[in-house]
């Protein structure tokens, strides 16, 4: 793969060579400028290479570069920042396999049964190692995680050693009262999987009866102990068309914290029969126009590792760690045989870490690849290939055309 070059035109202010196109990168503003075919052009030869503007073309393009503050005849250079490796910053905590539900579209697979699962200490051990590795939140997750009889301890204990963001990611039909008390008492966020605005299309995806109540007035009661919830909603075939009146009953319910995704593949998962068109896939999960943000951080870290799993595992009920909840074909390790240092800081999790969008198909030619965030599990998931570029990104840096339009946003000449 060719190595596309990365210029500081200035302090703060850096050149991205694509494929086709070019951007430039604001810090100080947050922008990202597109470069069309002919600016990028203009770009290379007269800051790049020092030649003057002659066309009446150059010049303009100059001129606008300069009165954007991005470029007023410095001396330009390579863009060597100073990569240093993401800590680790968060954790799924996978209590068990065990659930009482039978969601159509579950990414764990159709069997929710508890065998070979971590014990009490085994979990208290692997909390004590995430908060020595610098963790700073942790989430609960199954499965069911209140299908675990230890959730209660687990969460106090983690409490206990003082982690900066713990939360809790349920179903919420048996949720207890002991439980929301110790939410109250220590700030702990809830996270609820909701399907629908009624039972009809809710329990059509959880296959329970009685569920749609129970979790609505779980939501209800968690928000009236003054605990903060969120709503995650997977849209799928079953309730694509029910978005709007999705929101507007969340509204009813006095939550603006919800997040919707829509359903993923998963390599070897049951979710074909509920995938969404891709029209619908367009619409409401992929990325149809050049919207990004600068920043100095993240940039320097997506020159050297992915921004999809750096920073982040997940530890599954018997003890398997992966690069991410949605990755279960790429294990790190295990709890049992090694502890969670020697596992982050060995050999596989820094190759599947470092690999960034310079080693992605496409991607690596690609002008927005130091602004953009990535999913490799569901690369994987539709083309079998871990380095394929993701699927609900629609831009091609080969061509410079997005498949859905183009952004007006910052368009001033060659530049958008």
């Amino acid at each position: 793969m060719r190595e596309y070059e990365v210029w500081e035109w200035k302090q703060d202010v850096v050149f991205v060579e694509g494929e086709k196109r070019a951007a430039v990168y604001d810090f100080r503003s947050g922008d990202v400028y597109w470069l069309d075919e002919e600016g990028k052009s203009i770009a290379e030869r007269c800051i790049l290479h020092g030649e003057r503007a002659s066309g009446g073309n150059e010049r303009k393009f100059i001129e606008e570069i300069r009165a954007l503050g991005l470029y007023h005849g410095e001396s330009t250079h390579r863009y060597l920042p100073s990569v240093t490796q993401a800590p680790l910053t968060f954790a799924w905590i996978e209590v068990t396999q065990k659930c009482n539900l039978r969601c159509v579209h579950c990414y764990e697979g159709t069997r929710h049964e508890a065998e070979g699962e971590l014990t009490r200490e085994d979990w208290r051990r692997v909390l004590r190692e995430l908060k020595n590795e610098g963790c700073f939140r942790v989430q609960f997750i199954g499965g069911e995680p209140c299908c675990n009889k230890d959730l209660e301890n687990l969460v106090r204990y983690a409490c206990e050693l003082s982690f900066g963001q713990i939360e809790i990611f349920t179903n919420a039909t048996f949720f207890s009262d002991e439980l929301t008390n110790l939410c109250r008492e220590n700030k702990i966020h809830v996270r609820v999987s909701l399907y629908g605005d009624r039972a009809q299309i809710h329990e059509t995806i959880t296959g329970v009866r009685g569920s749609f109540q129970k979790t609505v007035d779980t939501v209800r009661r968690l928000r009236e102990s003054g605990i903060k919830v969120s709503i995650a909603v997977v849209l799928m075939k079953e309730n694509i068309n029910e978005r709007e009146n999705i929101i507007a009953f969340l509204n009813d319910l006095k939550i603006d914290d919800y997040k919707f995704d829509v359903i993923r593949k998963v390599a070897g998962g049951i979710q074909n029969r509920h995938l969404v068109s891709r029209k619908e896939e367009v619409k409401y999960a992929c990325r149809t126009e050049p919207v990004f943000r600068a920043e100095k951080e993240w940039f320097a870290r997506a020159m050297g590792e992915n921004t999809c799993w750096a920073g982040k595992l997940a530890v599954s009920s018997d003890g398997s760690v992966y690069p991410c909840v949605f990755e279960r074909n790429l294990s790190l390790g295990n709890v049992r045989k090694q502890n969670l240092h020697e596992i982050v800081c060995g050999e596989t999790a820094l190759r599947y870490r470092k690999l960034h969008f310079g080693l992605i198909e496409k991607c690596c030619g690609c002008e927005f690849r130091f602004a953009c965030s990535d999913c490799r599990p569901l690369a994987s998931a539709e083309s079998g290939n871990l380095f394929a570029k993701n699927p609900r990104c629609l831009y091609d840096p080969s061509t410079g055309i997005w498949n859905k339009g183009t952004s007006e946003k910052n368009k001033i000449g060659g530049i958008r």
